[in-house]
């Protein structure tokens, strides 16, 4: 799995069960602010998308393999 933008660790491995809550935490996030917006792609799609503030409020959304995670 892939994270870009302010991250320190821009590659996780997968785990069943992964959240993009727990991606963004384990890639610990370095941004000065909550990301502006957030996507989640799968093979080419994007199949999330959601405001960083979303994440604070319960949004969460579970990951698959080979997803990749856009913070801007």
């Amino acid at each position: 799995m892939l994270l870009r933008g302010s991250v320190q660790h821009p590659a996780l491995p997968w785990t069943h069960g992964m959240t993009l809550a727990n991606a963004i935490v384990a890639a610990d996030y370095t941004g000065f602010m909550n990301p502006i917006l957030v996507r989640v792609i799968r093979q080419g799609q994007i199949v999330d998308e959601c405001k960083g503030v979303d994440l604070l409020h319960g949004h969460d959304f579970p990951l698959e393999s080979g997803d990749i995670i856009l913070l801007q």
